[in-house]
Order: structure tokens, then C-alpha cells, then sequence
């Protein structure tokens, strides 16, 4: 059980970073769409970033286990 629960927190910390990595990466590359973009794309983007993270941790808790 608790293998399960650290790798469900490894993956998580995965989705935090690649995804906020994007996000901030869009709005500061040049070649992008997001370039130019003002700071509220990043707030939106870390805010479900942190959302599918967190979607990704719950899952080892939400499920039951088995002793």
C-alpha cells in the first residue's frame, strides 16, 4: 500500500512540473501562441495544473485497499 501511495505522489509531482513548466513556457517562448500573454494565463494554467496534480495524488487515497 504504501508503494502505491509514493508512486501516486511521484506522478503527481511529474504533472506538477511538466504542466506548469508549459504553461509558463507558452506564454514566454517566442514561436507559440501563448507569447505575449498577460500573467492571468499563467495563474489559470499553474490553477489546473495543481488541479490535475492533485486529481493524481487523490486517486491513491480514494481508492480502497486491501490489507
Amino acid at each position: 500500500m504504501l508503494e502505491t501511495v509514493f508512486l501516486h505522489e511521484i506522478a503527481s509531482t511529474a504533472v506538477l512540473t511538466l504542466l506548469g513548466c508549459r504553461v509558463v513556457a507558452n506564454v514566454l517562448l517566442n514561436k507559440t501562441n501563448g507569447k505575449g500573454s498577460d500573467g492571468m494565463v499563467i495563474f489559470f494554467g499553474w490553477g489546473l495544473t495543481v488541479f490535475c496534480a492533485f486529481g493524481a495524488a487523490y486517486c491513491s487515497h480514494a481508492t480502497p485497499h486491501q490489507a
